[in-house]
């Protein structure tokens, strides 16, 4: 049993490493490696955006989402800290949700307290087309220009946002 957690103090401490070295969070993005921020997606009184139109050329957090997810549902509390955190510093934060009815879609955003800005896909295809989609949620940071920083299910940590950040005021 002591062997066993400290294989896993050496891993933790591995992945830690990893992430203050600056490399990539996440390796395996299926092939995503540039959002396409010319996309158009929707925003929830239906008009057309498109994600450099809603992320004013700032880098950006884009979490995807629907309403039958419940772990998109216990991500919320930990989006909401990072745009709160964030969004001063030039990150901008937003959700995207995927193939709900207006109503399901309205009904989580209520009931789990979203604070962040939601754009909408009705059918999932625009966020199929561009993040190739696997699975919900998915996070993907990008840099203003579409690079993707960090592609996975779960939040990025705050040392990767951190070292997009500076390189983006560094130019």
């Amino acid at each position: 049993m002591k062997m066993l957690a400290r294989g896993l103090k050496a891993a933790g401490a591995l992945a830690l490493a990893i992430c203050l070295c600056g490399c990539p969070a996440k390796l395996d993005s299926q092939g995503v490696s540039k959002l396409d921020t010319s996309a158009v997606f929707f925003d929830l009184e239906g008009n057309k955006v498109s994600l450099s139109e809603f992320s004013a050329g700032a880098p950006m957090l884009v979490t995807f989402f629907a309403s039958w997810c419940s772990v998109c549902a216990a991500e919320v509390p930990e989006i909401n800290r990072i745009y709160s955190e964030y969004e001063d510093e030039g990150l901008a934060v937003f959700g995207v949700n995927v193939g709900d009815p207006p109503g399901a879609r309205d009904k989580f955003l209520g009931k789990n307290g979203v604070e962040y800005p939601v754009l909408h896909d009705p059918d999932g295809s625009t966020a199929h087309k561009i993040a190739k989609l696997y699975g919900l949620p998915l996070n993907i940071l990008a840099d203003e220009d579409g690079n993707v920083i960090y592609y996975d299910p779960a939040p990025p940590p705050d040392v990767v946002i951190q070292n997009l950040l500076k390189n983006h005021y560094k130019r």
